[in-house]
């Protein structure tokens, strides 16, 4: 069961010694757990991508949309301090993003079954992509990601 919430919100960050307050629309889904009914609950990852600076809280908020678009069944928490996304509430982590100095990082983590291409000249496997801005090619390939390291 989804259901389509259209609200305002407040969110007021703290930012050293200063309180900036920042208000947006938007458009959010209530999801339910479809193992035991109850509201999956993403205002600590919103937290965590609204204190992002410029662009990237932009991107942040994206990304998640992106993610939870690919997955809607999945469950986001802050893990290690970033937005972290697992299958389920009783599952590991298997996704995750964080903004760093002047890109941001998706990356898997160690729970992502990892499969070696047989035909590759390396033993390398990618678990980590680093961007600057989101283009539709990005998009594409972050809903990809997420797919594989989420889906079923």
């Amino acid at each position: 069961m989804v259901l389509i919430l259209q609200m305002e919100v407040d969110i007021i960050l703290k930012n050293q010694n200063d309180m900036i307050e920042w208000r947006f629309p938007m458009t959010d889904e209530i999801r339910f757990d479809k193992e035991d009914g109850k509201q999956i609950d993403e205002s600590k990852v919103i937290a965590k991508i609204m204190a992002y600076e410029e662009p990237f809280r932009s991107m942040g908020l994206a990304i998640h949309d992106i993610i939870i678009d690919g997955s809607p069944d999945i469950h986001p928490r802050v893990w290690y301090g970033m937005p972290g996304y697992a299958r389920s509430k009783n599952q590991p982590v298997m996704l995750f993003f964080r903004n760093d100095a002047q890109y941001m990082t998706l990356g898997y983590t160690e729970k992502v079954g990892f499969h070696l291409d047989e035909e590759s000249e390396h033993r390398m496997m990618p678990c980590a992509w680093f961007f600057k801005e989101l283009d539709d090619a990005t998009r594409t390939k972050i809903y990809d990601i997420a797919i594989k390291a989420l889906g079923d």
